[in-house]
């Protein structure tokens, strides 16, 4: 039982841990990667958010 809890935590944090960088690196708040831990529907969530929201990108100017 303790070996699933921890594969189970592996998985959790390799699916959220990306997600939470692309985020963060879109000017967001990167704890909406935690929407990746609802079952079914939350990486079609956080699609959703990442395509229909505006992302404040730092960019150097001329670049």
């Amino acid at each position: 039982m303790v070996l699933l809890s921890i594969v189970f935590l592996a998985f959790a944090v390799a699916a959220v841990l990306p997600i939470f960088f692309i985020f963060r690196k879109a000017g967001m708040s990167p704890f909406f990667g935690f929407l990746m831990l609802i079952p079914g529907f939350g990486f079609l969530i956080c699609l959703s958010i990442l395509a229909f929201s505006q992302w404040n990108l730092n960019t150097a100017e001329g670049v």
